[in-house]
């Protein structure tokens, strides 16, 4: 009973495919939705790298990984006390503490460029995987910003998630300003 239009953009490699497809992706949604003309938008961006290598500098490793991931994906749908529940009851068992940091972490959103990067600095110190995630995103941020997207159509959210587990690298969910209650455009 739910129906939805998807346009699809794929980027087709074998073994290692450049960087800056990371970031010509949203430059191609800005390009869209610009003479689209339906109003303004932000592409909200985060790293599965960057998340992941948060999780282990709390002691969250494997499977729980996966089951923590698919549970912050719900932060805009169950709003942030019914996800703490679930991360401290039965199967998740997060100390109030662990839950804490996740949730902060997860409300981290730029309004800016160089606020996105003073942000990103801000984290500090973090595993390797977590340092190679937030790399990755500051380099996407650049390259947008060197293709020429307006600034005010990006933003870090460290709460995009995507819940599959083929997300890998780089996240975009994108929103209409007006609108956030219609959810990822």
């Amino acid at each position: 009973f739910r129906e939805f239009y998807q346009c699809d953009i794929d980027v087709i490699g074998k073994d290692a495919l450049s960087p800056r497809h990371d970031a010509e992706i949203p430059a191609v949604i800005h390009a869209v939705f610009d003479r689209l003309a339906i109003g303004d938008f932000t592409i909200q961006i985060n790293h599965r790298k960057l998340l992941r290598g948060f999780f282990e500098g709390l002691g969250i490793e494997g499977e729980a990984q996966d089951r923590v991931l698919r549970e912050l994906d719900k932060l805009d749908k169950r709003g942030e006390d019914a996800v703490r529940a679930t991360l401290m009851g039965e199967g998740f068992g997060l100390a109030d503490a662990a839950a804490d940091r996740l949730l902060a972490f997860s409300r981290v959103r730029s309004t800016g460029h160089a606020d996105a990067l003073a942000k990103l600095a801000a984290l500090g110190a973090g595993t390797p995987l977590f340092d190679e995630g937030r790399d990755a995103l500051i380099a996407t941020l650049a390259q947008l910003k060197a293709m020429g997207v307006p600034e005010s159509r990006y933003a870090i959210n460290l709460s995009i998630a995507r819940g599959l587990d083929y997300y890998t690298g780089i996240v975009y969910e994108t929103t209409l300003d007006a609108h956030p209650e219609i959810g990822s455009i």
